[in-house]
């Protein structure tokens, strides 16, 4: 759901017209209208209003993992936010260019778990195993990655999770 939809959700639930929220929150209706039409570019202090209307909080946070995505380059996760059974998805076809993309794309959430974590281990081993084994590809995360490998290895070193991701990427990538 985007925010224009939650935008005209919170005003519904709160049992507001479009005029009410318009008078509530200091705007012109017209420019209601055209936020919940999707046609309007508000300035963020029109949001704000909007928001402390519908007793509202705009908050920022980091996406979730792509947990099925992960696995389809093969990241060890299994049984993690799926009910699927195996630790990994069969990727028709890997390549360094997908397996960069995928990485790249959830590298904020893996840059921030937390050591003790069963994601934080399986990440550790596939990025560890692509350090060694790939660095070329390595080299394209950026430096992000390279501290947060080293700092994990002196923590734990899951080298049987390791094993398993050389022997995926061995016959994928």
């Amino acid at each position: 759901m985007d925010l224009v939809e939650k935008l005209k959700l919170a005003r519904k639930t709160a049992g507001l017209t479009q005029f009410q929220l318009a008078g509530a929150a200091g705007i012109s209706m017209a420019t209601l209208q055209n936020i919940e039409a999707g046609k309007a570019n508000p300035e963020w202090s029109t949001l704000e209003r909007l928001f402390a209307a519908l007793s509202l909080e705009f908050t920022l946070k980091p996406k979730d993992l792509d947990y099925e995505r992960l696995r389809s380059i093969g990241v060890p996760l299994i049984g993690m936010e799926s009910k699927q059974q195996s630790a990994f998805i069969k990727a028709p076809k890997l390549s360094s260019s997908i397996v960069i993309d995928t990485l790249k794309a959830n590298m904020a959430q893996i840059l921030n778990l937390s050591e003790s974590s069963r994601e934080f281990k399986a990440m550790l081993s596939y990025l560890w195993a692509i350090k060694d084994h790939y660095p070329k590809v390595f080299l394209q995360l950026g430096t992000g990655p390279k501290s947060w490998v080293e700092r994990g290895l002196e923590s734990t070193q899951p080298i049987a999770l390791r094993r398993i991701v050389l022997s995926y990427l061995g016959e994928h990538l």
